[in-house]
Order: C-alpha cells, then sequence, then structure tokens
C-alpha cells in the first residue's frame, strides 16, 4: 500500500496523459495471451480497428504474452493516430501516420519508434483498461509492478529542445532548455563523489615524473563513464525524442591522445552496450594532462624560442606560453614519451574530445578554444606552421583544421538515436572552451567585465582594438561586437576560498561570511598574497605572503583579518593585472559586471567585487552559465536567429542585480592597489 500511495501522483498524471490524447473515443480488448490478436480484433466494429492494416496485425501476433490492447483515434485528425499496447515488461505509444503504420515496417522498427517518440512506463498489465478506469487501475496494480523505480509517464518527463554540456575540471553538467532557451532542468555527476575508484582531488590526480615534475592529469576514461552515469541518471528524467541541437564545452587545455582503433569504434558503437566498455582502450594514453598542470615550462621556452621570444609568442597566438597550454603539453608528451606521441592518431582538446563522442567521429577544434593552445595564429585563424614545426613532428595531421566557434559539425551518431532516443536530425554543434561558453551562457557585450568563480577564477573582458599582451591572454569570440576576448586565469581561486573556509570557518559558508562582516573594507591594513599551489599569474606565484598595517612581513594573522584579507587580495590583484592591459581603459567607466560559478551565490564575494571595479554586479539565476551558454549555442548553430541576441526573447530580463559599489569602500580600495602592485614587484618583479 506504501508503494501505490507513493506513486499515485504518476498514475493520475498517466490518466490525464492518455484522456488528452484520445479525446471522446476510447475501445477496451481483453486479449487472452494465445490468441490470435487480428482476430480478436476484427471482433470489434470500431474506426480503428477496421483501419488497421494487416501488417501491423502480424507483427503484433508476433509479440508473445500480449494481455491488454488499446486503439483510439487522436479526435478529429484521421492521419494522426494513437496506438498503446502493453505486454508484461513495456506500455508505450506510437503516435505515426496511417501510411507508416501500412508500409510494412518491421516489429523492432515500431517499436524503436514508439521509444523515440514517449516511454511511459515499464510495468505489466493485469487487467482490462478503459479511459475511465484506468487511474483506479494503475494505482491498484504499481504494487505489483516489475520495475516501479523506472516507472515514468510523459506528463512528468521533460522534452528539452536544446542540450548543454560542460566537461568541466570536477563534474559534467548538462542544462536541458525549451525552443525559447528556458531552462528546464539541470544535472551533473561528479569525479570525486560520484566516481571515486579513480581517488581524484577536485577532479584530477597528480604524479611526480621521471623529471621530478609533478604532473597533474585526469584519466580520460573516466569522462567517458561519468558520461554514461549522467544520462542514466537523466534517461528516467528526459524524453530526448524532441531534442534539436545540443553543444558543450571542456576545461581549456587538457589534451586527448586517440589511438588509431578509435575511428572504427566511434563509427560502429553498439547501441546495447555503455561508452566506457567500449571505449575505454582506444587511446594511446590513458591519462590527459589537465590546466592544473605547471611542469612544461621548458617546453614553453622552446616554443616561445622558435616564434621569436614572449611578445611575439602573444602577437602570434595571443598568449605568451603557459605550461597549462595544449602546445607545450604536446610537446613534452612527444619528448618524453615519443611511443604515446607515436601511436596517437588524433590529438584532441578537451572540448573536441567531448563533441566527439555525440559525433561518432573525432570531432574538430574550434577557433575559440584552439586560441587557449599556443598554436593557433589569432590573424590568419589557422594552426601556426612555425609552431606546429616546432612543437612535434606531423601535428597538423593529427590536429586537423580548426572550424568556427558556431559550426554545425554533423548529426548525432546512431548511438544516441538507438540508445536514447534521440531524433536522427539532430544537430550537433562545435564544443567549445568553458570561458568561451559562459561569455555565451552571460550573455555578455563588449565593455562588460565577467567573473566566473568556479574551480579556477577567470576575468573575461569583452572590447574593441584589443591587442596581445604578455600579462594575459587574448581568446577568439564568438561575438561580433566583440570578436576578442581578454581573459586572465587563477588556479588559487576557488581552490584558496575552499581551503580558508575549512580551516577558519568550519566547512561553512555561513561562518564564513559572518567572520567576513566582522572586519571592515580595507580589514584594518592587514593584506596578504595566498597561493597554495603554484600560479599562473604571477607566473609560479607559490606561497603565503603576509603583511601588517605597517607593511611588515609577519608569519600570521587573526582567522578574521586572513578571510578578508584573501577575498580582497584576490580581486585586488586581479584589477592591477587588468589594468595592464591594453585596452582596459574601459574598466574606469563602471563596467556591468556578470558573475557566475559556484561562490557567485555569495553575498559578501559580490560585494567585494563590485567595490573593488565599481560596477554593478549581476548574475543569472542559473549557477550553470558555461553548459547555458553551448544550449544557446546549438540553437544558433541551427540558423533560425540572424543575430545571437535575438535568441532570448522572454529570457531579456532575466538579470539579477546583486551588488552595487560602496563609493567609500571603492574609495577605499582605490587607495591599496599601490600597495598591491608594490608588493608583487618586490616577490616577483614585473614581468608577471
Amino acid at each position: 500500500m506504501q508503494e501505490a500511495v507513493r506513486t499515485q501522483p504518476v498514475a493520475v498524471a498517466m490518466a490525464e496523459k492518455l484522456h488528452a490524447l484520445t479525446g471522446d473515443f476510447s475501445m477496451q480488448l481483453s486479449l487472452p495471451p494465445k490468441k490470435s490478436l487480428a482476430r480478436n480484433l476484427r471482433r470489434h466494429k470500431t474506426p480503428g480497428a477496421s483501419n488497421l492494416p494487416a501488417p501491423m496485425n502480424r507483427h503484433l501476433e508476433k509479440r508473445p504474452g500480449f494481455e491488454t490492447f488499446l486503439l483510439c483515434d487522436t479526435g478529429k485528425d484521421a492521419e494522426n493516430r494513437v496506438l498503446l499496447f502493453a505486454d508484461e515488461y513495456f506500455l508505450s505509444y506510437m503516435k505515426t501516420s496511417k501510411s507508416n503504420l501500412a508500409d510494412g515496417r518491421s516489429e523492432s522498427h515500431q517499436r524503436e519508434q514508439a521509444f523515440f517518440q514517449d516511454k511511459l512506463c515499464y510495468t505489466r498489465l493485469f487487467a482490462d483498461i478503459n479511459l475511465s478506469n484506468l487511474q483506479t487501475f494503475i494505482t491498484k496494480t504499481l504494487p505489483l509492478a516489475k520495475e516501479t523505480n523506472e516507472l515514468m509517464d510523459l506528463s512528468s518527463k521533460i522534452r528539452p529542445s536544446f542540450l548543454g554540456f560542460d566537461f568541466s575540471t570536477q563534474q559534467i553538467k548538462c542544462v536541458c532548455t525549451d525552443y525559447d532557451l528556458e531552462v528546464l532542468q539541470s544535472f551533473g555527476v561528479s569525479f570525486d563523489a560520484d566516481l571515486p575508484k579513480y581517488k581524484t582531488d577536485g577532479g584530477v590526480n597528480t604524479e611526480v615524473d621521471s623529471q621530478g615534475n609533478e604532473r597533474v592529469y585526469a584519466m580520460t576514461e573516466m569522462w567517458i563513464e561519468a558520461l554514461d552515469l549522467l544520462f542514466q541518471r537523466m534517461t528516467p528524467v528526459v524524453d530526448f525524442s524532441q531534442v534539436r541541437g545540443l553543444s558543450g564545452c571542456g576545461q581549456m587545455h587538457g589534451t586527448v591522445y586517440w589511438a588509431d582503433a578509435c575511428h572504427g569504434t566511434l563509427e560502429n558503437l553498439d547501441p546495447s552496450v555503455d561508452l566506457f566498455s567500449q571505449l575505454r582502450n582506444c587511446f594511446a594514453c590513458g591519462k590527459s594532462p589537465v590546466w592544473v598542470d605547471s611542469s612544461t615550462w621548458k617546453e614553453c621556452a622552446e616554443l616561445e624560442a622558435a616564434v621569436g621570444g614572449t611578445q611575439a609568442m602573444a602577437d602570434v597566438t595571443g598568449s605568451k606560453a603557459y605550461e597549462r597550454f595544449s602546445g607545450p603539453q604536446i610537446r613534452y608528451m612527444y619528448k618524453h614519451h615519443s611511443d604515446v606521441y607515436r601511436n596517437t592518431s588524433r590529438i584532441s582538446i578537451v572540448s573536441s574530445f567531448a563533441c566527439s563522442l555525440f559525433l561518432g567521429k573525432v570531432a574538430p577544434i574550434d577557433l575559440g578554444d584552439g586560441s587557449g593552445t599556443n598554436l593557433l595564429d589569432i590573424h590568419t585563424l589557422t594552426w601556426s606552421p612555425t609552431l606546429l614545426d616546432a612543437c612535434a613532428p606531423e601535428l597538423l595531421s593529427r590536429l586537423q583544421d580548426p572550424v568556427d566557434p558556431y559550426a554545425n559539425v554533423g548529426s548525432i551518431s546512431a548511438y544516441w538515436v538507438k540508445r536514447y532516443g534521440f531524433p536522427v536530425e539532430c544537430a550537433v554543434a562545435t564544443f567549445t572552451g568553458d570561458n568561451c561558453a559562459s561569455v555565451e551562457g552571460l550573455r555578455a557585450q563588449s565593455g562588460d567585465l565577467a567573473v566566473s568563480c568556479g574551480t579556477s577564477d577567470n576575468l573575461i573582458f569583452l572590447g574593441k582594438d584589443l591587442k596581445p599582451n604578455v600579462y594575459g591572454h587574448l581568446f577568439i569570440s564568438s561575438l561580433e561586437s566583440a570578436p576578442f576576448f581578454v581573459n586572465l586565469c587563477y588556479k588559487n581561486g576557488s581552490l584558496m576560498r575552499e581551503e580558508f573556509k575549512k580551516l577558519y570557518c568550519q566547512s561553512s559558508w555561513d561562518v564564513f561570511e559572518s567572520m567576513l562582516d566582522s572586519t571592515p573594507v580595507g580589514n584594518e591594513g592587514f593584506i596578504g598574497l595566498f597561493y597554495s599551489k603554484p600560479e599562473h599569474i604571477p607566473q609560479n606565484g607559490h606561497g603565503i605572503f603576509m603583511r601588517n598595517p605597517s607593511d611588515e612581513t609577519i608569519g600570521d594573522m587573526e582567522p578574521k583579518y586572513k578571510v578578508r584579507a584573501l577575498l580582497e587580495s584576490q580581486f585586488l590583484m586581479k584589477r592591477v593585472h587588468l589594468e595592464r592591459l591594453a585596452g582596459f581603459a574601459n574598466l574606469n567607466a563602471s563596467p556591468r559586471i556578470l558573475i557566475t560559478g559556484g561562490a557567485s551565490r555569495n553575498r559578501a564575494l559580490c560585494q567585494i567585487i563590485a567595490n573593488v571595479y565599481n560596477g554593478n554586479v549581476y548574475f543569472l539565476d542559473i549557477p550553470n552559465a558555461a553548459a547555458l551558454g553551448n544550449a544557446y549555442r546549438a540553437k544558433f548553430c541551427l540558423g533560425a536567429n540572424s543575430d545571437y541576441e535575438s535568441m532570448f526573447g522572454k529570457q531579456s530580463g532575466a538579470f539579477k542585480l546583486v551588488a552595487v559599489p560602496d563609493a567609500s569602500a571603492v574609495s577605499v580600495y582605490n587607495k591599496m592597489l599601490p600597495r598591491f602592485k608594490a608588493l608583487e614587484q618586490t616577490l616577483f618583479g614585473t614581468d608577471i
């Protein structure tokens, strides 16, 4: 009885759905399991039974264990019928035209079509059904269902038009939207929590190489297994049959090394088997270096020397050489694991790797994520021949040509059509880097400052006439109003905030905010720089450096001062770096600040950002801006909208104001900037 009570809302919803489908007409047929279904149909003088073609009768006769068959017309539309059938495991309906019913398709095809349209539930029917007693019948028989946990009817499933995936450092996420890009639901799989066998910390593993360098990586197969698990969670809740397009993003810079066997495997995936079992051995190297790695400084120097120096590298690729970038990582693999490189047929970055899983072949790299490799010429929009030659031999054949950020790279592979019911025409838009996707998800415009507070902290400034600089990154944007964006990435963002929360705040964000509120703006003169891991900016900044109000070095400070010192230093130093970049004079004009990432819901953090940058802070009321941006791209690539902004419709007012600058706090922070500039110069020099 408890089971019936728990699932009664499902029964009610199912009854309502069937009433909506069938209108006023219904019929009931009681069929002994071993009698001819066709003969019983002919006994009933009904419009539906008399019109049911002989081929369909033959298909249904072959099905064992039929106990109930319900046929009904959908109101006035005689060309559009609804067929319901049930056996001991399966209840579904097929909406199809008379021509499809009469064409003699196989039973398996008809059942597949039913799954594509709408899967109502798995259960056994033990009595006669008609619309008047359906609700009572299902409620009473649910305790006998063999798979009650999978009971799911159409009215409680979501039917998204677009999907956006985010293969981030710590998890895989998916956002489902309707055609107007309203979010229906989000799903996620955490690598640490959901896949503990990989023993990741923050989604990554570490090891020491033969040169004594710490290497940071993730197991490539872990990402595949996480995608399988994600769809296990989505399938009972999501009907994929109406998905028009999907796209995604990945943590930038990480590399994946496909073996030659991958091509045949990707093209011939068995829909009855999960991806993990089929693809786990398709890689020349099972460990994918990721952006957290800082071990390739020698390779960075070699690539910069080949192109003419640090500034020349920035001029060509948009960034000086960084240890985490794909180019130095590929060169490291070639130098230290030549057998891996020799056995590598294609090289993907995380975004194109993820795209490949849906496309059924190795997908191209898009220009946005490609501009984070130290290999792409951002002016010609092609791979730089000089840098390819300096990186590794025959690299072009392993990378292939890059594609536009809004390219439609093909239809979803047959694997997803047959296993999960995607339509065969579902489009796959090119996947991109997570920072590029966040810009799209935030609907940023020229002059905006976007702050992403995820695992890493990223500051993104969009503007015209931006020029490459050795102090940050110039990435290719997908926005016509701002073809490039400046990006500053900080490894010790959320990592340090999480560490302080555990050490000083009882692992509670509420305690963290309370402690922050107990100290004034400016922290009574206590400042510090906090890097538990080697930092990107300043390059290889590592350690804890604290000063008292007299600017003297100190070994420690009270926890309440340390918490505020952390947040104030993080965002004041980011402003110092931004002001060094060409084209950032707009910052002084009170930019619109768009915030995303897990920390974007922290009130005190948002207020500090508003005061440091002297601008209003807004966020979309959704925690997954990057994944949402990918759903936007999926729609835009279909060509239904002539410009990006025209897609949003009723979402145009979704920005929420969360913090406004306080004039007195802005003044305090402006006066603190020289101290931070001097401290960084003393510790790390002028070349950050």
